[in-house]
């Protein structure tokens, strides 16, 4: 995938939707104030992750895979390959900035397949994301753009994604490849992630 292009979101969603009513995220439906509270959560995780200063180092990740490059190498020992895929992501992605901005937008598009949102032709609506404010301002701009009113969920959802797009594009933060990366890692993850919700 080239850096940062966007897949097709409703796919993505269709995706990430299923996962999550396979680990159990969907067996009591509740209110999008609640998913939107848990994408907010995922907002706030990077914030904590920015503090820390806990980047991705995504050329460690991908040397210590290096071996596992061939499909049919993954298919044909998915246990070893699945521990070492794992241990890697844990070591070099897992609680980064970059790790929860793609939380942040799984979140979003899990609700928007939920809710059967089609997020193609939405007018976007986004705050003033730019480097002259701190990390947190951003962030807010993201919380204050999904938590608007004047918005239906199809705008929320878009406008949030293309959000966290530009403060990712705007840390240099291949935000498509720790989505699809994240993908990967929820699908051998227990059941509602070893949380209550």
């Amino acid at each position: 995938m080239n850096k940062n292009k966007r897949p097709d979101l409703n796919l993505l969603a269709m995706l990430i939707h299923t996962n999550a009513v396979r680990h159990g995220w969907w067996e009591n439906r509740l209110s999008d104030y609640h998913y939107l509270t848990l994408v907010i959560s995922e907002l706030a995780e990077a914030v904590e992750a920015d503090r820390k200063g806990s980047n991705a180092e995504k050329e460690s990740f991908e040397i210590t895979l290096a071996d596992w490059q061939n499909e049919a190498d993954r298919e044909a020992d998915p246990e070893q390959w699945r521990y070492e895929f794992n241990a890697a992501f844990n070591s070099y992605i897992k609680d980064t900035v970059a790790d929860e901005l793609a939380d942040t937008v799984i979140r979003l598009l899990d609700l928007a397949e939920a809710r059967k949102c089609r997020l193609y032709n939405v007018s976007v609506v986004v705050g003033c994301i730019n480097n002259s404010q701190a990390f947190t301002e951003n962030v807010w701009q993201v919380i204050h753009t999904i938590t608007r009113g004047d918005l239906t969920a199809e705008q929320r959802i878009v406008s949030g994604i293309v959000s966290v797009e530009l403060l990712a594009a705007l840390y240099d933060i291949d935000l498509w490849w720790h989505v699809l990366l994240k993908m990967e890692y929820n699908t051998g993850r227990p059941y509602k992630h070893n949380k209550k919700y």
